[in-house]
């Protein structure tokens, strides 16, 4: 659950802090507020936010009402060019909302938040969100803007999910496990300090005395959804409050992710996104934040912040939209089991479980076999097919008794890539993962036929549909790819004995055999 956008340090961009948070996304309707009071939000959060301390807010940018292309709000260049050396905003750290920040840390519970915060950061960042909520927070203009409908799929119906059949990203949506989180960690904190959320959005049950389920689920799911769509990864700095140095534990990775925390920038996280239309970026100075624009932009120009490259997949799953423009980074996604038995059943069936197991762990501690393995967009005129499934054909169609070993050269692994039994395996295992995407008739069959929700399922649906057909589209390219490959490996199975014993008698060491078992060394 660790997404958020992407922060630049000034003037150098933050290597491992994307965090793809951001705006009222293109294409993702989430506002549930009446027509009359949307641009009353607006205009009450800009004055809200114009009257904290430290902020500047360049005059030449505004609010706009997107609604009509169903994106919510944007922040557009209003009335004259701008340039790069000229600051959108700027924010101080004070100004951002984490659980630095909250005021459970710094005033209320700082030894509970404080646990929370280093068992599971997002979770404590949901909870000070849920504090805010009450009538009287200093924060109630912003939270008032923040959606409360979402597309995302950790809203969709199990009609709707179904759409998406064949893709990965149904594997990534973690409902089950948030709710988990929500009821074991925040459950008992809040039942503990009913008196600081008392005031908030969620409602307390009268007969147990403690919060009602299905609110706490309810409003966690929306403050989890905002976290996952707006929230940014902002470095630790001797200038943030309460930040700690953990560089002296953990793993290289952990120590990495430790030195960035979670949090929500008003204004900034307004911005849209759209792959290659990215004009500005929020970077990342001592005591504050500021937005600049990355090239000259003229009047009436929206603001774009950038997501990284994500899959359309991955899009949907954490921001519930898709454009076009994110097409160019979709994959498909490939388990290594698939890869294995595949492999094994074509080529070894009679390897054993405990020798399967073998080769297997050497294959993962050779670094070759993943989980799983992303599969892009294929590049025309290029290999596109992973290189390491050449490595792991060799291994597990050795025969049993030798050791594991990979081919010793270069060459001799690019042998084994042009043998038919390599392209064989290859075609099949694409083929079952392609076999995995149902047809569009039968997996949209059922949805929801009531006009109110139609509208929303049909969107919903449209949007898988191009998911999975982008995602089937590279499994027909490196098909085709594939059934294209040059074999120069001898047909064996085409000659005849003649044929065989005239090919020995040219020359014993060109023989068919010793040309496979040179390629399998």
């Amino acid at each position: 659950m660790a997404d958020t956008m992407d922060i630049s340090m000034d003037p150098t961009p933050l290597v491992g802090s994307v965090n793809e948070a951001a705006a009222v996304e293109v294409g993702h309707n989430t506002t549930t507020t009446e027509p009359d009071d949307f641009n009353l939000l607006s205009e009450q959060f800009m004055t809200w936010l114009k009257s904290r301390p430290g902020v500047s807010i360049n005059p030449n940018i505004a609010l706009v009402d997107l609604r009509s292309e169903n994106a919510g709000r944007g922040v557009t260049v209003s009335t004259a060019p701008l340039t790069p050396e000229t600051p959108l905003f700027t924010l101080p750290h004070s100004s951002t909302l984490s659980v630095l920040t909250s005021p459970l840390t710094t005033k209320f519970i700082p030894d509970a938040m404080a646990k929370l915060g280093q068992e599971n950061p997002w979770i404590a960042l949901v909870l000070a969100l849920l504090y805010e909520t009450r009538p009287d927070s200093e924060w109630k203009p912003y939270i008032d803007l923040l959606p409360r409908d979402f597309d995302t799929l950790m809203y969709w119906t199990p009609s709707e999910l179904k759409s998406l059949t064949g893709s990965a990203v149904l594997g990534k949506i973690g409902k089950d496990e948030a709710e988990e989180e929500f009821k074991s960690m925040l459950g008992p904190i809040i039942n503990s300090h009913k008196d600081l959320f008392q005031a908030t959005e969620l409602q307390f049950d009268h007969l147990t005395d403690g919060v009602d389920e299905s609110s706490l689920l309810s409003c966690s799911h929306r403050m989890a959804s905002c976290i996952m769509s707006y929230s940014f990864d902002i470095k630790k700095t001797v200038s943030n409050p309460n930040t700690t140095d953990d560089s002296d534990s953990g793993s290289e990775d952990e120590d990495e992710e430790a030195q960035y925390y979670k949090a929500m920038v008003p204004l900034a996280d307004l911005l849209n996104a759209d792959a290659d239309k990215n004009n500005a970026r929020l970077f990342q100075q001592p005591y504050s934040l500021t937005m600049s624009l990355l090239h000259d932009l003229p009047a009436q120009t929206l603001l774009y912040n950038d997501y990284g490259p994500l899959p359309r997949s991955d899009l949907l799953r954490r921001y519930g939209y898709i454009t076009q423009n994110y097409a160019q980074f979709d994959v498909v996604e490939l388990k290594g089991d698939l890869l294995t038995e595949t492999i094994i059943r074509m080529k070894n069936p009679t390897l054993s479980p405990v020798e399967k197991l073998k080769r297997i762990d050497f294959l993962i501690d050779e670094e070759l076999l993943e989980d799983a393995f992303d599969l892009p967009v294929p590049e025309p005129g290029a290999k596109n097919v992973p290189s390491e499934w050449a490595g792991i054909y060799v291994v597990l169609t050795q025969p049993v008794g030798g050791k594991s070993k990979l081919p010793s050269s270069s060459s001799a692994l690019k042998k084994i890539m042009k043998t038919r039994g390599y392209r064989e395996c290859v075609g099949e295992i694409l083929r079952k993962r392609l076999a995995m995407y149902p047809p569009k008739e039968e997996i949209e069959a059922g949805l929801a036929s009531e006009e109110e929700v139609c509208l929303r399922t049909k969107r919903r649906v449209k949007m898988a549909r191009e998911v999975r057909e982008g995602e089937i589209a590279i499994l027909e390219a490196l098909i085709k790819e594939v059934e294209g490959w040059v074999v120069e490996e001898e047909e064996e199975d085409k000659m005849t004995k003649e044929d065989r014993g005239n090919k020995r008698k040219v020359s014993d060491s060109c023989s068919v055999g010793d040309n496979r078992k040179k390629a399998r060394k």
